[in-house]
């Protein structure tokens, strides 16, 4: 079997960002001026990288069942797979057959 490529396994989150005047003191309350939402997560950025820099690039992260996950895989720069809904983390042989799967094809 063909090896090659770069398989990341990591995080994937959406990054809130609120923008203010300036950094509170502590017990002070502040409000925002600026609100963004920024996809992010160490082992998606880590992905993303290194897609750009030409490599075969294949990423598995764990995310909630939530709004949030919805909209990352919307804004993804890059094509998604999905292995499937699961309540639990694959195993190592799922993944390797995943893998087998995607080299193969």
């Amino acid at each position: 079997m063909d090896r090659d490529g770069i398989l990341v396994v990591g995080s994937a989150n959406m990054d809130m960002v609120v923008t203010a005047e300036h950094f509170p003191q502590p017990g002070e309350t502040i409000l925002g001026k600026k609100f963004g939402m920024f996809p992010g997560g160490k082992g998606a950025n880590q992905a993303v990288a290194c897609a750009k820099l030409g490599g075969m690039t294949y990423f598995i992260g764990k995310m909630g069942k939530d709004i949030f996950k919805e909209k990352l895989i919307q804004v993804a720069s890059f094509s998604v797979t999905r292995m499937g809904a699961q309540s639990s983390m694959p195993t190592r042989n799922e993944i390797e057959e995943w893998m087998e799967k995607r080299v193969a094809s």
